[in-house]
């Protein structure tokens, strides 16, 4: 399964979303978080497959480089959730104040979009360093 097939069945899982909940503002957030929490799961299950697979062949598993990318990776998540939660507390703020119009955000949506936001973004460094040539 191909990076074309995950978002099709992304997509469809969003449509299949909004025609249970509706096109509310509610709805949509649900139905991307439904979508992309399952996108997630998939892509560790690829991983997963993956790695044992190389296990079973005999490679190894991770070396020097690939542990150096993912500490980059890593560090680079790290810091970008950091401003996006920031982002959250003042968007909330001023939510607060009325100073802008939108919906409230609540805990639960909060953790929710920090982990989604914070995950997503590691997995889509790791990959891009790993794609590199160089990686440095």
């Amino acid at each position: 399964m191909d990076c074309h097939d995950h978002l099709v069945v992304l997509l469809a899982i969003i449509g299949l979303g909004q025609a249970v909940v509706g096109w509310s503002m509610r709805g949509i957030i649900a139905s991307l978080v439904l979508g992309l929490l399952i996108a997630n799961f998939s892509v560790m299950l690829w991983i997963l497959k993956r790695k044992w697979q190389e296990k079973k062949d005999g490679l190894a598993i991770e070396d020097e480089r690939t542990q150096f990318l993912a500490g980059r990776a890593a560090l680079r998540a790290f810091l970008v959730g950091q401003w996006f939660i920031l982002g959250l507390l003042w968007y909330d703020w001023f939510q607060g104040h009325g100073l802008i119009d939108g919906p409230e955000l609540n805990t639960a949506w909060a953790l929710i979009l920090s982990i989604l936001a914070n995950s997503g973004l590691f997995l889509l460094l790791r990959w891009y360093y790993g794609r590199k040539e160089a990686g440095l």
